[in-house]
């Protein structure tokens, strides 16, 4: 299985062809505003950079003299470009996401993997590292001194490598490559606050690494099965620090998805073991769910397969936080044309979801403040309720709506129940497809704490749509569908 290094370039003003220079080029760079685009960089380490973040990285370039800037001329006409080594970029973005541990890309040209470059419009050129030295190409953000689209340009090479509007470059490393990289793989521990860093090479040699099948289920109810190479959990986090079964240990992913779970749960071998795995079938995890995940795997070779749902085993996890604050569970409960009861891993696992995790800028009226809290839309979770002819709602295609519209937009009271009974009723009508209306886990992307633990029903104050009569619900324990 390859190991693959993604780094997608975007930009909020949309994408621009690439190509030849035309007058529509010129204005938009007349126009272009230098503080919207980002790079994201995933694979050995998950990071992002915004055309600031560059900024930083051009002045100590220009200060340690690596810096480029090139005249190219195509079709007659010469243009400066300013930037700096893609082969250095990419060890830049690295160095700062693990201070000292910096891969040496140099060394890995020369190992020859295959790089691709895509632009916007489709266009795209392969070819390996060893095709062109190292410092050839050249990533640039500015053009004759104006700030534009990233891209990619160099001089006495062809112009098949001349990316205009970059939108996506993969690099697919060789097997020697691989041996090479595998050794810039590194696992964050954040233990109590406090950081340590292990590369993949401490973890194989690991007294607790160890080999064994394990399988989850999807959302979707497809059901997976590997033979996954990593370290056992438990073991592995009492050989730094004592915990109690009460504690709690995060699994943070590259995207930004985490999980949660108790110690005690970590510890259990009730269903298998708690592996943090970076092997299947002795090759590396790739790319799409490296460089670590977690995954429940059987005890020996003759021991029931463990089968977990899917949200439970994170995929591309670079963190574990350890903590011995204690590990606080809860459920929500849905009454309506069916009942329901989820989990804390269901609603984490849906609040982190790209599709539903929502920061709303919520006004307590009694402090004056904005508060920001993240959580799903309330609307999100009528689908565990409203019409079990469609239960559990586990659409593949996103463009499917989860919850029944059609009675949505008809109209019922949805209530809203608090561990204490308090409750408010809230009109359906109001809530469907209304992103301004959550249940936050998180406050200030800390979780909720105090009397609004688990979870608190709060609202945008910018929102389009402010249902009649609704007002802040702590500790929310229920929802009921009228209907």
């Amino acid at each position: 299985m390859p190991l693959a290094l993604l780094l997608i370039v975007g930009s909020l003003l949309g994408c621009v062809a690439s190509g030849d220079v035309t007058q529509a080029d010129e204005v938009a760079s007349a126009t272009y505003n230098e503080s919207i685009w980002k790079v994201q960089l995933e694979g050995i380490t998950s990071s992002t950079i915004t055309a600031e973040d560059f900024a930083v990285i051009m002045d100590n370039a220009n200060q340690e003299g690596v810096s480029r800037t090139l005249s190219v001329e195509r079709k007659g006409v010469s243009a400066s470009y300013e930037g700096i080594g893609l082969k250095d970029l990419i060890s830049t973005i690295h160095a700062q996401e693990f201070d000292s541990y910096t891969a040496d890309y140099g060394n890995l040209w020369e190992s020859e993997y295959e790089i691709t470059l895509m632009a916007s419009d489709g266009y795209a050129v392969s070819f390996t590292s060893s095709e062109l030295d190292a410092n050839d190409l050249v990533f640039y953000d500015k053009k004759d001194g104006e700030a534009i689209q990233p891209g990619t340009i160099g001089t006495d090479i062809s112009s098949k490598y001349f990316i205009k509007d970059l939108t996506e470059i993969e690099l697919r490393f060789s097997k020697l490559a691989r041996e090479v990289v595998q050794e810039e793989i590194f696992l964050q521990l954040d233990i109590n606050g406090e950081k340590t860093i292990l590369s993949l090479s401490e973890l194989r040699k690991s007294p607790y690494f160890m080999v064994g099948k394990g399988g989850y289920t999807t959302s979707a109810g497809t059901y997976y099965e590997e033979n996954y190479g990593g370290i056992r959990l438990a073991d592995f986090i009492d050989s730094f620090v004592e915990m109690t079964d009460s504690g709690s240990i995060t699994l943070r992913a590259t995207d930004g998805y985490a999980m949660s779970y108790a110690y005690s749960d970590m510890r259990s071998t009730d269903n298998g073991i708690w592996l943090l795995a970076f092997e299947v079938d002795g090759d590396l995890l790739g790319a799409e769910t490296g460089p670590f995940r977690g995954v429940r795997v059987a005890e020996a070779a003759d021991s029931p397969i463990p089968n977990i749902d899917g949200h439970s085993s994170p995929k591309m996890v670079n963190v574990v936080e350890i903590s011995q604050e204690v590990f606080n569970d809860f459920s929500l409960v849905i009454h309506g044309k069916m009942d329901a009861e989820l989990d804390r891993s269901t609603i984490q696992a849906g609040i982190q979801c790209s599709a539903h995790k929502t920061t709303v800028s919520y006004l307590d009226k009694k402090s004056g403040q904005i508060e920001q809290y993240t959580g799903m839309p309330l609307f999100a979770l009528l689908a565990y309720g409203d019409d079990p002819l469609h239960a559990p709602h586990k659409q593949t295609d996103k463009n499917i709506v989860s919850y029944k519209k059609e009675a949505a937009q008809a109209g019922y009271q949805v209530k809203i129940i608090a561990g204490d009974g308090y409750s408010i009723v809230l009109d359906s009508k109001e809530l469907d497809g209304n992103f301004d209306v959550i249940l936050a886990m998180y406050m200030d992307e800390k979780e909720l704490s105090g009397g609004d633990w688990p979870l608190k029903l709060v609202w945008d104050q910018n929102a389009e749509v402010i249902p009649e009569g609704i007002k802040a619900v702590k500790n929310v324990a229920a929802l009921e569908l009228l209907l």
